[in-house]
């Protein structure tokens, strides 16, 4: 159980959403608990009520929201147009349309059933891990081990389920109907172990195996070079001194049609997060700001293209951020959360920080439009408005995969989103500080106009590639971790086609 008055909101929600497996004291757990629409979830009333007043009062902000997590389901496969149907939406959201956002107070974290077998970390037995001992700290140990001291059970290696065509990826309510398998009794066990503590080993005096279950069990030997694909089961402690116990590979679950299990180590990628987020700047001017925006004046125009960013609106600036969880993947599969009318409900936060906002003018749609070369691209629509879309997330994506270097600090301790605007109007990047008040990252970067412009020249020359000179995008230039689109829709050479970003002479 985890109390959000002492996790930072941020990290509750890119770690602890519904159905999300995550590593605690070296065991998996899931968060879950009684609840069909956010399992686990304990609303905090309070805040998530600010966040529906706030969503009422902002004319437009729920449209926004709508429009963002339509246009991601879409990416990750699902049937948008079905879910408007069930959703009774008709691009205005009425009463039963809202999407609920809620602010989590307590979070349950539960042991499942998939993730119920350790492996020793010093012999490799096996063991359940509701029937461990545990140490002063509460860890589960083994305390039999044969190394002659006590370690600690970390989890076996699980199954994950994944869909033996990517198309169908897309699948609601898999979160509930495919579940995480762990490894089967018939390899926890000995080999010769049988119904009724029966042991046939061919040297076995008695027929009888021990009456203690943990003597019963198998040990899990990793392979050296490739542990997964190097796993045996074996019995090289038999607690009657048998020999000879033929070691074997570990016993596959069988699937169900259209997927396969994988095998994978326990840890917290087999579930991520489905989520977006909202933003926009606020009127707040302090002396501060605008010293920064002072200083940044002339650099920003060196380095953005006149014709397709508005200088006046491209600055440093207070900014609210709302984030929103409304879906998760589990191994191959991607499921939502909005259930229907009057059942959207979602997880999330809203954030008053500060950061750099971009705003590029309508132009940049004729750009897009002369942008044909990328017309066989199968990532690419005809749409113009899809272009747009790519070029603005690949340019943040650019900005925030260079912040790191320049700041000293982690990715996950900055965030971005990005809007297009309505009637063909532009589209906006914001980037900011993943903290409430901000933590200075972008202030302290902005406020040296010379570590500024040295940043957007290293964001040029990255979108090269200079390494692998990839087609769209790799971890030597665009990738992010925590990209809610999973690095989908980004097109480093498109980006440098539109001449967004200007190369200095």
């Amino acid at each position: 159980m985890e109390n959000m008055k002492e996790k930072p909101m941020g990290q509750a929600i890119r770690n602890y959403y519904p159905k999300a497996f995550t590593l605690h004291q070296d065991v998996m757990f899931r968060v879950d608990g009684p609840g069909q629409s956010l399992p686990g979830i304990t609303p905090d009333i309070d805040l998530s009520r600010e966040i529906m007043k706030k969503m009422m009062r902002e004319s437009g902000l729920e449209q926004k929201a709508w429009k963002k997590i339509l246009y991601e389901l879409g990416v990750y496969g699902f049937d948008v147009d079905r879910i408007k149907e069930q959703m009774e939406f008709d691009g205005e959201p009425e009463d039963g349309d809202y999407i609920n956002v809620i602010v989590p107070q307590k979070i349950d974290l539960r042991l499942d059933k998939g993730l119920n077998v350790g492996r020793c970390k010093g012999c490799g037995h096996l063991n359940y891990i509701n029937h461990m001992l545990r140490n002063s700290q509460g860890l589960p140990v083994h305390s039999k081990c044969p190394t002659g001291k006590p370690s600690r059970y970390t989890q076996a290696p699980i199954f994950v389920p994944f869909p033996n065509d990517e198309s169908q990826a897309a699948r609601p309510s898999s979160a509930d109907q495919l579940k995480v398998q762990t490894v089967l009794p018939l390899d926890v066990n000995c080999l010769h172990l049988k119904p009724g503590n029966i042991c046939n080993h061919p040297q076995s005096t008695d027929g009888k195996c021990v009456d203690d279950m943990d003597g019963q069990h198998s040990y899990m030997k990793l392979g050296p070079n490739y542990p997964l694909k190097g796993i045996k089961i074996v019995n090289w402690n038999c607690p009657k001194g048998l020999k000879d116990i033929r070691p074997r590979n570990m016993t596959p679950h069988r699937a169900g049609t259209g997927y396969f299990y994988q095998k994978k180590f326990a840890d917290t990628g087999i579930t991520r997060r489905l989520y977006t987020s909202v933003a926009w700047e606020t009127e707040k001017e302090s002396e501060a700001i605008q010293s920064i925006n002072s200083e940044i004046n002339e650099i920003k125009k060196t380095w953005f293209e006149n014709e397709l960013v508005d200088f006046g609106q491209t600055k440093f600036s207070r900014i609210v951020v709302l984030d929103i969880v409304y879906g998760v993947k589990i191994g191959g599969y991607y499921d939502h959360f909005l259930r229907g009318p009057g059942q959207n409900n979602v997880m999330g936060r809203m954030l008053d920080t500060q950061g750099f906002v971009i705003t590029i003018k309508e132009g940049i749609r004729d750009v897009a439009a002369g942008l044909d070369q990328y017309k066989d691209d199968p990532d690419v629509t005809d749409a113009i408005e899809d272009k747009v879309r790519i070029v603005t997330h690949t340019l943040k994506h650019a900005i925030l995969n260079q912040i790191p270097t320049f700041t000293g600090m982690e990715e996950n301790l900055f965030g971005g989103s990005y809007e297009i605007l309505d009637e063909g109007k532009g589209a906006k990047i914001y980037l900011y500080d993943n903290e409430v008040g901000g933590h200075g990252g972008f202030g302290t970067l902005m406020a040296d106009g010379s570590r500024f412009s040295r940043l957007i020249e290293s964001v040029y020359k990255a979108i090269k590639c200079p390494i692998r000179n990839c087609k769209l995008g790799c971890k030597h230039c665009l990738f992010l971790r925590n990209c809610n689109l999973g690095n989908n829709k980004i097109n480093r050479r498109m980006l440098l086609d539109s001449g967004i970003l200007q190369e200095q002479m």
